[in-house]
């Protein structure tokens, strides 16, 4: 018989997928689980970006609501207020979605004079803002 030991031939078959199951199973498992730490990692991240994001909205409603309140009654705003608005300002622009940083910039454009408009105008771009704003919270 040129032949081949069938029983030796299934023998070896069985040994090799017995070594090599558990190995690909191993492989298997431990990318999923790369996979699901990675994905937990972004999730933190994301948490984190949109608590500090929130944070510095309601920081900045602060000034803002200042700022309305004095385009209301026709007050002049103070030095520092402006300061206090320009702080929050600057630290809320790298939190704010395009169309928002526009309204956002317009409204601070209006309050350092860099444009000038009536109240009303104002006003309503302060308005809008904090729709915006709102949005973003969400």
């Amino acid at each position: 018989m040129n032949g081949i030991n069938w029983n030796l031939l299934l023998t070896g078959v069985i040994a090799l997928t017995g070594i090599l199951s558990p190995l690909a199973t191993t492989k298997i498992n431990n990318s999923h689980q790369l996979k699901m730490k990675n994905l937990e990692i972004k999730e933190e991240e994301v948490i984190k970006f949109n608590n500090r994001k929130s944070e510095k909205i309601e920081d900045f409603f602060g000034p803002l609501s200042k700022y309305a309140t004095m385009i209301k009654y026709n007050s002049t705003i103070r030095l520092d207020q402006i300061a206090e608005f320009e702080k929050t300002y600057y630290s809320i622009i790298p939190y704010l979605t395009d169309s928002t940083y526009i309204k956002c910039k317009l409204v601070y454009e209006y309050l350092t004079n860099v444009k000038t408009t009536d109240s009303s105008t104002k006003k309503v771009a302060i308005d809008d803002l904090i729709d915006s704003l709102r949005k973003e919270m969400k």
